[in-house]
């Protein structure tokens, strides 16, 4: 994450309280932390090989387990549920939520879609055509399933219902995104491209740069496609970036070798360096932090963000399920006609919350964490993130934070002293 910053000029820092701020760095209470909290969750299968990584329309995480034969679920607090497969050594690769409220995951090995209900009720669906081994899954905008073939030259749908059609490609497709434009992209490893296919089957294909070997790619905080070029052995890695039409732009220092990559709810690009075993953030601008995963060797693979704004992770040697908490900063700070200070801590995530402090800068009390919200209908996929922008105290000694969507759009929350919330406007969809 970036360097710990505290964005006030040095008019606002005096106005709203120079002197309460040093007391609470005194005391402690203000340290901004340096790194994000990573927290790891053993799967009860031995070398399961976790692989793809979702959240479930039921508030929970689900993944597959490669060797393991089974879709896990795991809830935001770490809890681990498994369900096995009927057929042997089926080879479950990735996973997404359907339009129709299950899961939906691609079985590598026997070639077939599977389907599974929130309650754990499995269905699996045949490919027509032998040799293709699924290998990624997305929900597309037509209300179908999405998925790449990874050895045949094929894009593959699945309705819900489990009728299938496959459309021809120039060569092996990997990975799969929905894209701004609702075109379905996909990268290329061998061959190094990105492609992109209509709904009724159109496909374009673009170059990248030679030995690129494209893995994942997700749809961009800024309307372009990112992607985690893992290259050639010893060829350094890259992030690449390429717009709706094709247009390409790479990043290359210090990304190390990526391989899973995700936009975060703070307007980054997270993903994972398999062989640095870390995970990374990028700005759109191209600036990098690092956070190591704490087991080693543990080859962080496909990443995810949770209903909790946190990112979720594989660990595919490391056998366990990762989750990365961004670290809170704070915005800003007010002082009341009391003397006392309240701050306005936020989060990456798009959460906020309020502290109240005496003259000491001692902890009185503080709000609930409150938030991400979107809108349109709080949806974190389509809809625009608020984010809580300043805080000021009326002489009444209750907070006004104000939260803002982009350049539009105001909220203002009527927080009391000791963090209840009081009221607010009808600004936004909270």
């Amino acid at each position: 994450m970036r360097s710990p910053s505290f964005p006030l000029s040095a008019r606002g820092i005096l106005r709203k309280g120079l002197l309460n701020l040093a007391l609470a760095f005194m005391a402690g209470l203000l340290r901004p932390a340096t790194a994000a909290t990573i927290v790891e969750y053993p799967i009860p299968t031995n070398g399961s090989l976790p692989g793809g990584i979702t959240p479930g329309p039921d508030g929970n995480l689900w993944f597959t387990e490669g060797i393991g034969n089974k879709i896990g679920r795991i809830t935001p607090s770490g809890q681990i549920t498994e369900f096995a497969l009927s057929s042997p050594d089926s080879g479950p690769s990735d996973i997404t939520t359907g339009p129709d409220g299950a899961l939906w995951f691609t079985e590598g090995n026997n070639e077939r879609i599977g389907r599974i209900t929130t309650a754990g009720m499995i269905t699996e669906f045949p490919l027509p055509i032998p040799g293709t081994r699924p290998f990624e899954i997305e929900t597309g905008p037509d209300g179908a399933l999405w998925f790449t073939e990874f050895t045949s030259s094929r894009i593959g749908r699945i309705t819900t219902g489990g009728v299938v059609t496959e459309f021809p490609i120039s060569s092996p497709a990997f990975g799969i995104t929905r894209g701004p434009d609702n075109f379905l992209w996909f990268t290329q490893n061998t061959a190094s491209r990105v492609g992109k296919i209509s709904t009724d089957g159109n496909v374009t294909e673009y170059p990248l740069s030679p030995g690129a070997a494209p893995r994942e790619i997700t749809a961009g905080p800024d309307g372009n496609l990112w992607v985690a070029e893992n290259t050639a052995p010893g060829e350094p890695g890259r992030v690449g970036r390429i717009t709706t039409s094709g247009a390409l732009g790479e990043f290359a220092q210090n990304v190390g070798s990526p391989f899973g990559i995700v936009t975060g709810p703070d307007g980054n690009l997270w993903f994972s360096d398999s062989d640095g075993q870390t995970i990374k953030r990028m700005t759109p601008g191209g600036e990098v932090t690092t956070y190591p995963v704490p087991t080693p060797n543990s080859s962080p693979n496909i990443l995810t963000v949770g209903p909790d704004g946190n990112i979720w992770f594989t660990e595919f040697n490391g056998n366990k399920i990762g989750k990365l908490i961004p670290t809170w900063e704070l915005k800003e700070v007010a002082v009341g006609q009391d003397g006392r200070t309240r701050q306005l801590w936020v989060n990456p995530n798009g959460q906020m919350q309020v502290k109240l402090t005496d003259t000491q800068g001692n902890l009185l009390a503080q709000s609930p964490a409150f938030g991400p919200f979107y809108s349109p209908a709080n949806d974190p996929v389509n809809g625009r993130r608020w984010r809580a922008k300043s805080i000021s105290v009326g002489p009444d000694g209750n907070s006004r934070v104000v939260w803002q969507r982009g350049d539009e759009g105001v909220e203002v929350w009527i927080v009391g002293p000791y963090g209840n919330l009081i009221s607010k406007t009808s600004g936004g969809p909270f």
